[in-house]
């Protein structure tokens, strides 16, 4: 698994990987939490702004539908409508 992109410097992979190493285990985990809320916020964000028309119930229902994949939705929400 690589911690870069192909925009990344080597540079810039060697100083957060440095960074990362220097954290403890639970800052490590605290930093993914808190990107995985700001993915999640922009992620809904973009859903606002691409279906106005949708209420808040929907937003979160198709948030979950995305988040989860379609099939684990269905096990879990069952076939809910739009």
């Amino acid at each position: 698994m690589s911690l870069t992109s192909s925009d990344t410097t080597p540079d810039a992979a060697r100083a957060l990987v440095v960074a990362l190493r220097r954290m403890s285990p639970a800052e490590r985990c605290g930093r993914m939490f808190d990107m995985n809320r700001v993915a999640r916020s922009r992620f809904r964000q973009a859903l606002t702004l691409r279906h106005p028309d949708w209420d808040e119930a929907r937003l979160t229902r198709e948030c979950r539908r995305h988040w989860l994949g379609d099939e684990l939705f269905r096990q879990v929400y069952g076939e809910a409508k739009p």
